[in-house]
């Protein structure tokens, strides 16, 4: 029996409160039909923001922008004072960054990416540090794909300390 799009977005609702990336990947996991909203052909990227509601979701799959995440991913620098076992995603309400699912492993980046402020996680192997680019790129790109409403958008620009923007990038 496969489950409904309301109780999969439940269970990924407690596994963003609970700041556990692998409990969204379980129950990614459950069940064939439960597979992220780009399949195999995009990356999906959840916004981790609210506490007791869906969480926005969006796709990236033009190349370009997949490039673009992987040269931000190569250019951050390992933080060898944390441990790459425990996720970098705080359990706490209110903004605990943005999980990026890739089930088709495109662009060479890994399965999944948790990044939250200064720091990306890349699949629980290691953590790295980036100045907050990737998560600014993100940022961006939510924007573009319409994924965030004002008030989140604003929410997230307090959360960052970047209010004066109108994305997550620094200003020209």
């Amino acid at each position: 029996m496969r489950r409904s799009t309301e109780a999969l977005r439940r269970i990924a609702r407690v596994a963003a409160t609970a700041g556990t990336a692998a409990a969204m990947t379980m129950a990614f996991a459950m069940d064939a039909a439960a597979e992220p909203p780009a399949g195999t052909s995009g990356l999906t990227i959840q916004v981790l923001i609210y506490s007791g509601r869906p969480d926005p979701l969006f796709v990236i799959r033009d190349p370009a922008r997949i490039a673009k995440l992987k040269q931000l991913l190569d250019q951050a620098a390992p933080e060898a004072a944390v441990d790459p076992a425990k996720s970098i995603l705080p359990s706490i309400l209110g903004y605990k960054g943005f999980l990026v699912e890739n089930p088709g492993l495109l662009g060479g980046l890994p399965r999944q990416i948790a990044v939250y402020k200064q720091r990306v996680q890349d699949g629980g192997r290691r953590v790295l540090t980036d100045g907050g680019a990737l998560e600014s790129f993100l940022v961006d790109e939510a924007v573009r794909s319409k994924a965030l409403d004002a008030r989140a958008l604003e929410l997230l620009r307090t959360v960052r300390g970047d209010q004066g923007r109108t994305g997550g990038s620094p200003p020209s």
